[in-house]
């Protein structure tokens, strides 16, 4: 049965891990209860492309959108956002959740690759090895979840070219222009090494991006 939603009770939520059923499939979106029986939407555009849903999974996400249509709450869960993979660093990586190891930019094509640049305030804790773990046993229920979303952990710095020359490993850049007044970033590199650096479905696109972006 599904139980009407208290609105206050979920406003204060958004971008917590969530986990619920799914109850019902629909080509745009799947609708989900909790264990209170509250109605989770699921929508399409905030799916996985590979993901499968059958009635009686669990699905984990988080929280993106909490609003009233009418006096109807309406709940939506995310897959696809960037505060996901976040999140499930958080609760698979120890030293993450404890704040040893923080996150200081995560982005994403879903499903297909992610970038997560790590720090460290502790010189002794190698922030890249913490997280991916011996042969990876630390990120592979990450990459799982996610569809076996390639995720690349890079060491984060203060140092813009070095880092874009990180974020974009393993592409070799010929050459960066970084323009300070527009905040944008142009990569110059080989035809052969673009699919590299940005994905394969986005490799027809210039490589230029927003600093702040990755």
């Amino acid at each position: 049965m599904i139980a009407p939603i208290h609105f206050n009770q979920f406003k204060d939520r958004i971008g917590e891990l969530f986990t619920a059923e799914v109850h019902h499939i629909r080509n745009r979106e799947v609708i989900l209860l909790d264990d209170d029986g509250n109605e989770i939407i699921l929508p399409k555009e905030q799916q996985i492309p590979s993901d499968f849903y059958r009635k009686g999974d669990n699905v984990r996400g988080v929280i993106e959108l909490v609003e009233l249509r009418g006096n109807k709450p309406r709940i939506v869960l995310s897959r696809t956002s960037p505060l996901f993979l976040e999140k499930l660093f958080e609760q698979e990586i120890p030293e993450v959740f404890d704040g040893l190891i923080t996150i200081k930019k995560a982005v994403r094509i879903p499903g297909e690759k992610a970038k997560v640049a790590v720090d460290s305030y502790d010189d002794r804790i190698d922030p890249v090895g913490a997280c991916v773990g011996m042969k990876g046993s630390r990120i592979h229920g990450i990459v799982r979840e996610l569809g076996n979303e390639n995720i690349d952990v890079i060491n984060y710095t203060n140092n813009l070219q070095l880092f874009i020359t990180r974020a974009l490993s393993p592409a070799k850049i010929n050459s960066l222009k970084i323009d300070e007044e527009t905040k944008r970033v142009q990569v110059f590199l080989n035809p052969d090494e673009v699919s590299k650096a940005i994905g394969r479905r986005r490799s027809q696109y210039k490589a230029c991006r927003k600093i702040d972006r990755i």
